[in-house]
């Protein structure tokens, strides 16, 4: 069966930006949609931009130069030793981590 949908300009943007994250066809997204739980088609769209979103960091961290390296590392480990003293109980989530 053969399926024609009038889409106006904004929902036709939409439907190729959500298939573009996720990897698919605006076709092949539309069926998935169609068919599938709408929590799984949720779900891959959120870990899809997640994935995009951890990718960009790691984009801009790979142009960082040493010193600015040198300052984010410094900067997460304290935030992790941080979370290690307030936590309530006494087992460390980052015992490795230089005090």
């Amino acid at each position: 069966m053969t399926l024609t949908l009038e889409l106006a300009p904004e929902e036709e943007a939409i439907l190729q930006q959500q298939a573009q994250a996720v990897g698919l066809t605006p076709q092949s997204y539309a069926k998935e949609a169609l068919f599938s739980d709408p929590a799984h088609v949720a779900r891959r769209l959120k870990k899809a931009r997640a994935l995009a979103l951890l990718q960009t960091w790691v984009d801009e961290a790979n142009g960082a130069s040493e010193p600015e390296k040198d300052a984010a590392h410094r900067e997460w480990s304290a935030a992790m030793r941080s979370l290690d003293e307030d936590r309530g109980e006494s087992r460390k989530l980052f015992s490795g981590l230089a005090s």
